[in-house]
């Protein structure tokens, strides 16, 4: 009878070990999104993703079809060996997960004011 692999088996496999920087990386891409869309004035954060959960919903399933298709391509293990391999996944997976939220969630923004629409212009 085989025995299940333990926490370090399991993460001392490179393509595990990517798959996990990549998703992780791509989750964050997408939250700073929403930060983003904060920053600019055009919705509070939290807003932007409750706003219309469709889209978010939406997003969240286009990131997570993202991350699969390129753990399933089997290109992330060879990239985490590579030197500096870490920080390639770290932005291939921000890069995931940002334009997956930036393409698929459209969250409506607040009507502005005139005073507003001037203070965005200039």
């Amino acid at each position: 009878m085989t025995s299940l692999p333990t926490v370090k088996q399991v993460l001392d496999n490179p393509d595990v070990a990517a798959a996990i920087i990549f998703a992780l990386a791509a989750v964050v891409g997408q939250l700073l999104h929403g930060v983003k869309k904060s920053l600019d004035g055009d919705v509070p954060c939290v807003d932007w993703f409750r706003k219309d959960l469709r889209r978010t919903f939406s997003a969240m399933l286009g990131n997570a079809v993202g991350m699969l298709l390129f753990i399933q391509t089997g290109v992330l293990g060879p990239v985490y060996q590579a030197p500096n391999g870490w920080w390639a996944l770290i932005l291939f997976g921000f890069m995931n997960g940002f334009s997956a939220d930036s393409a698929l969630n459209k969250a409506t923004r607040a009507a502005w004011t005139p005073e507003e629409r001037a203070a965005k212009t200039q």
